[in-house]
């Protein structure tokens, strides 16, 4: 096997692997928008605030932290307005019970695929590597077993097999 088929067969590696990893992407699930659970408890009157000690420890801890040249009210707090202060939505209000689950369930979700996704990419890499540094004998024996080319776990497999 020459260098022009050997990166031919490279390429052909690399397409699958592609495909296979925008299949994966294109299951991962959006976070759930915490603006539009919030929005729907303040308009059912179910939201709840933080604690007013856990405001003012969080407020207090931006101060201790501030920068001797940081404005106080303006760019320390993420706002370059000096009228106003930003305080991240978790430490003002609770976070409501269903998106915490929302999230978690679609975490959980997207920790199964970005598994699936390093898995691929550790396939892909070792098989490239593989074929860069088997013999030409070892890739005839391998294309002329394999059946499914686009099966990237098979080759590798049959590709260790031959070289063993």
């Amino acid at each position: 096997m020459n260098q022009v088929q050997r990166n031919y067969l490279i390429e052909q590696i690399q397409k699958t692997a592609r495909i296979k990893r925008d299949a994966l992407e294109d299951q991962l699930e959006d976070a759930p928008s915490l603006s539009m659970y919030m929005y729907k408890a303040v308009m059912s009157n179910d939201f709840e605030l933080r604690p007013m000690t856990e405001l003012r420890e969080f407020i207090k801890e931006k101060a201790l932290n501030i920068r001797e040249r940081d404005d106080w009210l303006g760019n320390s707090w993420g706002s370059s307005s000096k009228k106003d202060v930003v305080i991240p939505i978790n430490k003002f209000f609770v976070i409501p019970k269903d998106h915490k689950e929302r999230s978690t369930k679609t975490d959980k979700a997207n920790d199964i695929i970005n598994d699936k996704l390093r898995t691929l990419n550790v396939e892909e890499e070792t098989l490239i590597m593989r074929i860069q540094l088997a013999s030409n004998k070892t890739l005839d024996a391998m294309i002329s077993e394999v059946d499914d080319m686009g099966n990237l776990s098979l080759m590798d497999t049959k590709l260790k097999q031959l070289t063993q």
